[in-house]
Formats: C-alpha cells, structure tokens, sequence
C-alpha cells in the first residue's frame, strides 16, 4: 500500500536521524509513532522476510535468499560487521581520510575489472565468433538456391 503523507514524513525523518546517528547501539527509530531500537525492528523485519526467503530458495533451488538474510542478521548481531564499521575499522588501521580510502578502493577496483573483464570478455567474444561460425556453416550447408536465384526472387519481392 501507498505510504500517507505522515509515514512518508516519518521516514524521512528517520532517514536523517541514521545519516546522524544510525552507529550509536542505543539508537532509535519512529515507525507510526513509537519509537523502537534498530536493532529490534532489523531483527523483526529478518523474521518476516525467512519464509519467503525459504520460499524463494525452494522456487530456486537454492539457498543463496536464506544465506543473504542469515549473512544480515549477522551484522545486525555483531555491527562490527557491517560494511561501513570494516571501512571505520580501515581508516583507523591506516590513520587514511575517507577521500584516500576511496580513492585507493576507486584504483583497486579499477585494476581489478580491468584485467578480469578484460579476460572475460575477449573468451565471451570468442565463444561468439565461434557460435556464429558455425551457425553460418549451418546456413550455408542448408542452403540449396544459388545466390543468382536468390537475388532475382528478393529483388522481384521489393
């Protein structure tokens, strides 16, 4: 259902209060109305979410739904875990600003989609120029009109 103009109001502003606060274990969000700790309505929202993460896993013969909601109740757990305390954790380690983490990461993954996607895709286009080889041998092998035949009967259909 549509949010009204009050819950579209409370998220935002719980949107701001994270932006602010979100890393304090005390912290508190509204939802319609009361306020309720983080972590208690993360872990509301996991339970909710297993059976149709179960669900989806059966539809897709998979566990990859259950383990993506296990991996997040983790971090829910255990904050230490969540991607921006491991990025706190770095820029202590290496006493680096933000602006040098990212620009290291911006030239680590640089290097890393160049040489790996430079890989794959020079095996992606010869599988390509493989598959239409032989698709065009396939063509050509059952083809029985010479071309001369052909060109008159295309042309005579324009």
């Amino acid at each position: 259902p549509a949010l009204s103009a009050e819950e579209c109001a409370e998220v935002d502003a719980n949107h701001r209060r994270v932006v602010v606060d979100g890393r304090n274990p005390d912290f508190k969000l509204k939802r319609h109305g009361e306020e309720i700790a983080l972590r208690d309505w993360a872990e509301q929202l996991l339970a909710q979410l297993a059976p149709l993460a179960k669900l989806m896993d059966e539809q897709q013969n998979t566990q990859g739904f259950s383990n993506a909601l296990a991996a997040m109740a983790e971090r829910v757990a255990d904050v230490t875990l969540t991607p921006s305390a491991q990025v706190l954790a770095v820029l202590q380690e290496r006493q680096q600003s933000f602006a040098e983490f990212g620009y290291q990461q911006a030239q680590q993954f640089k290097q890393q989609l160049n040489s790996a996607l430079a890989a794959q895709t020079q095996q992606a286009w010869r599988e390509l120029a493989e598959k239409s080889l032989i698709n065009q041998r396939q063509i050509e092998d059952s083809d029985t009109e010479d071309f001369a035949k052909y060109l008159t009967r295309y042309l005579q259909a324009l």
